[in-house]
Parts: C-alpha cells; structure tokens; sequence
C-alpha cells in the first residue's frame, strides 16, 4: 500500500524534529511501503535525516521531486519568463536551484523573503529551474497572465500594491502531485483543511488527532496520537498489521 503524508504537523512536529522512535518506524514502513512526503516548504529546508532512499520528498513551492539523491521536475521555458523580468512592473523574483536562493533585483528589505540562507542575485536566468516567484505591481498582474498564459500561475498573496506569483509548469499542489504519483491503493494523513485535497484522494483518509476539526470532520479514520507522539506513523504500522490478520 502506498503512503502519503504531509510535512508539518503530520510527521514533524512543531519545531520540526522527529524524534529517534519515529525515525526508526519511518525506516521500518519505507522498506516495505512506497511512502511520499508532500510539504509547502522548500527541499533545502528539509530535515537531512528523513530524507533517505527510497522515500519521495514533493515541494509544491518549487514544483519538485528529490528521490534517489535526485532532484525531479520539469523545467519552465525561460523565454516567456525572461520577458516578465525585464518588466518596470517587477518589484523581485526569485527561484531555488541546488539549495541556493537566485534573486532577479535584489531587496534587501524583502531578504525575508527569500527561502534559504543562501542568496545570490542575478540579472537573469541562464539555467534550467521549476519554479519561480515573482512579486510585481498590481498594474503589471495582465501582463503577467498574458505572458505567461502557457505556465501554471497561482496568487499565492494580493494587496493594493503588489501580486505574488507561483509559476511552474503545471499546477504545483498536493493533490495534483499525488495524482500524478499514485498508482494503487493508499493511506493520506494530514492536519490540516487544505490536506484533504490529497487526502479525498486516498483509500484510507486520516486525520491527526492535533488536526484541524475540519478534517477531523472529513475523514472516516484519526490518529490515537499526535504529532510528538509519532501518532501519523503509529496508526499506519498498526493499520497494516490489522489488513495482515
């Protein structure tokens, strides 16, 4: 049976660790199981110690899978994206390639904003990359969807001044990557509301006891225990253990 599990919440915890017991039966069910992490966070953000063969590692901030000590994803046609950055609409942009943040007119009061502690700017992209960020006027949000009429654009925020773009090259969300992935019965576990896009998806739909009521409310299946008590991995390993009996 194949797995899928959400990031934060769900197999770290609040200050994202896990903790050895938990790593341990992460260990145990990935020898045994496909299992599939899918989180927001960028990959360079991701704890080193869960991301071992053979487990799947989704970031639908950049629209990427790392498996097998590889990187995975389809690369945007930088034509039309090189175009919006020459654009006086452009406040930054910004992408990740191999753990390093590249940033197309620099900000230092938006270094916030930025996903890792590495950033370099550039005046434009030369290399092949997934994703990419841009925050423009409101003015230029047409333009920006007319340019780029052929990517995946989502609002990711929108204030009077200014629109932040997700760009990739096909829609980049939980539920979009499981579709692609799966291929046979599985077992979704999330806490949060926005998790149940994936999970709808999936033969065995769980809810985290620390969840969002809303979700608790959905699924048919919650966990015994929550995310400190490694409560998404304990169910599966007993869920299995009953489908052997």
């Amino acid at each position: 049976m194949e797995i899928y599990l959400d990031l934060e919440n769900t197999l770290l915890n609040a200050q994202t660790k896990m903790n050895k017991e938990g790593l341990s039966l992460l260990k145990e069910l990935s020898s045994n199981h496909p299992i599939t992490i899918l989180t927001t966070s960028p990959l360079a953000s991701i704890p080193k110690e869960v991301c071992f063969e053979p487990i799947r590692i989704v970031s639908t901030l950049e629209n990427k899978m790392y498996q097998n000590g590889k990187e995975i994803y389809d690369s945007l046609k930088l034509r039309a994206v090189n175009k919006i950055l020459k654009s006086s609409y452009l406040y930054t942009a910004y992408t990740i390639h191999q753990q390093t943040t590249y940033v197309i007119r620099y900000q230092e009061r938006l270094k916030f904003f930025y996903p890792t502690s590495t950033i370099k700017s550039i005046p434009k992209l030369d290399f092949s990359i997934s994703f990419i960020v841009l925050v423009v006027a409101v003015e230029g949000e047409n333009m920006v969807l007319k340019t780029l009429k052929n990517c995946s654009l989502k609002v990711l925020a929108k204030d009077k001044n200014r629109v932040i773009f997700l760009v990739t090259s096909t829609p980049s969300t939980k539920e979009a990557w499981l579709k692609k992935l799966k291929k046979s019965p599985a077992i979704g576990i999330g806490d949060s509301l926005e998790d149940y896009e994936f999970i709808q998806h999936c033969e065995i739909q769980v809810a985290m006891q620390n969840g969002d009521q809303a979700l608790l409310d959905l699924c048919p299946y919650h966990t015994a225990k929550s995310t400190d008590e490694n409560g998404a991995l304990q169910f599966i390993q007993e869920y299995l253990k009953l489908q052997q009996v």
